[in-house]
């Protein structure tokens, strides 16, 4: 008993190892394939906003914001961001997926929606797509709230093998929203995230313990 207690132990930390290990390598080897897969925006609840309309949303302006961050990469410096030599982007997935949101539930009044989402939420949006044949870190922004009141937008910054769909990074993050129109205005919380990670976050990120992936 005692003998099985042991190896199950082992195997545990060794997948803990294993999982930490694939995050620190990310992070110190730029050649490493990242594939930008867009925003999910499919647990998204827009806060204090009477004025737009949730069937506008889903239709029109969350798609407009996915499409902006990837046309003007020169504003949203994802692969400088991530110290990547190359990134690949591909909006196929979140493009189908946001397809699923439940318009009805997208407006909120509740501030406390803003800190609405889990890891285990998380988790569960990943575990939900199927990624077909596609391998490599793939990297997610998972919209958790856009909150009018406080104009900020949350999200959950996602690093995982697609694979097999772990995550090796799960990290909440707030920007702040600006500018003329819908969609500039909430893309701008992408923005500033991006930056955020470019100037501050991803050196944190290596100086840490890679037990901040999980």
């Amino acid at each position: 008993m005692k003998k099985q207690f042991c190896l199950l132990l082992l195997l545990t930390l060794n997948a803990l190892c294993t999982n930490a290990q694939s995050f620190s390598q990310f992070l110190n080897n730029p050649s490493i394939k990242l594939t930008y897969l867009g925003i999910d925006f499919t647990e998204t609840r827009l806060i204090g906003d009477p004025k737009t309309y949730s069937w506008e949303l889903k239709d029109k302006h969350f798609g407009g914001i996915n499409e902006v961050v990837v046309k003007e990469s020169g504003n949203y410096t994802i692969a400088s961001a991530f110290r990547r030599k190359e990134l690949v982007n591909n909006l196929s997935f979140v493009t189908e997926h946001n397809k699923l949101i439940d318009a009805e539930k997208i407006i909120s009044y509740d501030v406390r929606d803003t800190m609405r989402l889990s890891r285990d939420h998380i988790q569960r949006i990943i575990d939900s797509y199927n990624f077909g044949n596609e391998k490599g870190i793939g990297l997610m922004f998972v919209m958790e709230s856009m909150c009018k009141t406080t104009a900020t937008g949350s999200f959950y910054v996602v690093l995982f093998d697609m694979e097999s769909k772990k995550r090796i990074l799960t990290q909440r993050m707030v920007g702040d929203a600006g500018g003329f129109g819908f969609r500039n205005y909430w893309a701008r919380t992408v923005y500033e995230i991006i930056n955020e990670i470019e100037m501050h976050t991803y050196t944190t990120w290596q100086n840490r313990n890679p037990e901040i992936g999980k």
